[in-house]
């Protein structure tokens, strides 16, 4: 890819092969990793469903430290951790920044946080760099979970009460986050993206309802938004679900200048 031999994993030992090799994050088996120069570390488990609190803590944090230790002990140069800006917190009044004090809620950011600290204490204790990726919701063409519902619900001309929604959210596109991997796997001999936790999102916010048309433009499908009482939202949302309310009524704002300080990527749509 642009110069780059790229290895897929695949947790199925029989779709192996075809430039895609099998790795079991669940098995205290080393793990073959020699002559790897970057290791792009995304798989994690982001949905409550069918989920224990237990499944967090044991997928997203303790595999995460088995794979990262024996990265070091192979002797791969670079570890780029997919992470979450739910470590940051869930909403917010000002952007989020990488200064930031953590502020997860729930066992996903929580366990992607104590992914981090493992990250850091292993690679200081070692010769490997490290970039931790902090993104707020990603989409793009076939985006699985709470995306991929909303397509669903815009397919069976369900309704939707967000018209008068006017927060400001930051998300980040596909394009964007894979630039910026490919950014930092390229550009690792860089000293000041070495060691580094860095916030990426697109650069401009969009309100609720213009994520919705944003989603819909590019399933080629028109969202039914209709106009209904925000205070009245909120008090419906909030007997539901607070998650409900954090992801679909408040700010959630990013800012990714430190990425665009430190590196020569820019967000590209």
């Amino acid at each position: 890819v642009n110069g780059v031999d790229v290895v897929g994993t695949t947790r199925s030992s029989s779709n192996s092969g075809d430039g895609k090799m099998f790795i079991d994050l669940s098995s205290d088996e080393p793990l073959l990793l020699s002559g790897f120069d970057t290791v792009v570390h995304l798989a994690a488990i982001a949905h409550k469903k069918h989920k224990l609190d237990s499944d967090f803590n044991e997928i997203n944090f303790k595999a995460t430290e088995r794979l990262v230790t024996s990265c070091a002990d192979a002797g791969v140069r670079q570890f780029i951790y997919l992470s979450s800006i739910g470590v940051n917190g869930t909403h917010n009044q000002v952007a989020f920044t990488e200064a930031d004090t953590p502020a997860p809620k729930g066992e996903y950011a929580i366990s992607k946080l104590n992914a981090e600290i493992a990250i850091q204490r292993i690679c200081k204790g070692s010769n490997m760099s490290f970039v931790v990726i902090r993104p707020p919701l990603v989409y793009g063409p076939g985006a699985p979970g709470n995306i991929s519902s909303l397509v669903k619900a815009m397919r069976m001309f369900i309704p939707m009460p967000f018209e008068w929604v006017k927060n400001r959210r930051h998300f980040c596109h596909l394009d964007n986050l894979t630039s910026f991997i490919f950014e930092c796997s390229t550009a690792k001999d860089n000293k000041s993206i070495s060691d580094q936790v860095f916030l990426i999102s697109d650069d401009r916010s969009m309100t609720t309802p213009q994520f919705i048309r944003t989603i819909g433009e590019i399933h080629s499908k028109r969202p039914l938004l209709i106009r209904f009482p925000v205070r009245m939202l909120f008090m419906i949302l909030s007997a539901v679900s607070r998650s409900l309310v954090d992801s679909l009524l408040l700010d959630l704002q990013v800012s990714n200048e430190k990425a665009k300080k430190l590196t020569k990527w820019r967000p590209v749509c």
